[in-house]
């Protein structure tokens, strides 16, 4: 019991220590004058669009600035706060959460409301808030996802459960296998149908993200050619990673989890491989690149190594925690 007590107060310092560096990081962003700010996003933008060998206008980079500087950031900050509080096993998991959400409003509001109105050509943004508490409470609902499922298979010893495995096991293939079957479908698709479903994306896209407005088609094309790479290539393969994760938890008490683990990353890149290298070639109009494969493979493994982080951490503090808020 005292190891699995320390090691929990050593992830707690680990945690805070990252957590005070985010804080800082983003308040020291928050003050820079405008001028400043707009340098790093165009590093940023400039780094992405080579990645994806197009390029950078100012739309993509009104859309890095808020998919990345503040959603993403907020992602970030989410999962760090929400394991964080997680360590304070003796609290409830009411009284985490409680915290968890107050200190994360109370560190929105403050930036945006306070470092950015004292800044250099920089003012507050209502809808830059909105942003920021986004992707903190996505990052929320996700761990808080991941949790519950955890405590459940562990609580209830679900995994040896053969019935409840074998419908989860079904309903998860079945997913998977329908997001692998639809992306070969679509990487099959002549060069013509694939630009209409992009453009029907993109155009999603610009009407719901501030800052970027207008209609996609009289845009240049490195708008449209950068929705398609960050949602049709990164976002998919992160749904396929979300996917694959869930079909291989019903296999874990079946076969090494090392070896599914392996395989289930394996699994990633050599089907992002075949999509891009083998159907595109296929497909009228349409030619292999190996910067889509690339983004295929960085979205699938980035999420499954999220994923095993998460449930990892988990379970490291479910062997101390008592699960008290399932009794009250």
């Amino acid at each position: 019991m005292r190891n699995e007590k320390e090691r929990i107060i050593i992830y707690r310092n680990i945690l805070f220590v990252i957590y005070l560096l985010l804080i800082t990081l983003f308040c020291y962003m928050c003050l820079e004058s405008g001028e400043d700010s707009s340098n790093q996003s165009s590093f940023v933008t400039d780094a992405i669009c080579t990645l994806f060998n197009i390029s950078p206008t100012n739309e993509i980079e009104s859309f890095v600035r808020k998919a990345i500087g503040h959603f993403g950031f907020f992602l970030l900050f989410g999962l760090v706060s929400n394991l964080l509080y997680m360590t304070y096993y003796k609290w409830k998991y009411q009284k985490q959460l409680l915290i968890h959400f107050g200190t994360g409003i109370l560190f929105i509001i403050s930036t945006e409301f306070i470092f950015q109105a004292i800044a250099i050509n920089r003012g507050p943004s209502f809808i830059d808030c909105l942003i920021d508490f986004g992707g903190f409470l996505t990052m929320t609902i996700v761990v808080m996802f991941i949790y519950h499922v955890t405590i459940l298979f562990k609580v209830k010893d679900l995994e040896n459960n053969t019935k409840f495995m074998l419908i989860f096991r079904i309903i998860t293939g079945i997913i998977f296998l329908g997001l692998v079957i639809t992306y070969a479908v679509l990487s099959l698709q002549s060069g013509t149908e694939s630009n209409k479903v992009g453009t029907s994306i993109g155009q999603t896209v610009v009407n719901v993200t501030p800052g970027v407005s207008g209609t996609v088609t009289q845009k240049s094309g490195s708008v449209q050619i950068f929705i398609r790479k960050a949602i049709g290539h990164y976002g998919y393969f992160t749904l396929i990673g979300i996917s694959s994760f869930l079909f291989m938890l019903s296999f874990f008490n079946k076969f090494n989890k090392k070896i599914l683990i392996l395989f289930q990353v394996s699994f990633g890149v050599i089907f992002a491989f075949l999509t891009e290298f083998l159907l595109e070639n296929m497909a009228q109009n349409r030619t292999s690149n190996v910067n889509d494969f690339i983004t295929n493979s960085l979205g699938y493994i980035s999420i499954c190594l999220f994923l095993y982080l998460v449930v990892y951490f988990s379970k490291s503090i479910f062997k101390t925690k008592k699960f008290r808020f399932l009794k009250d």
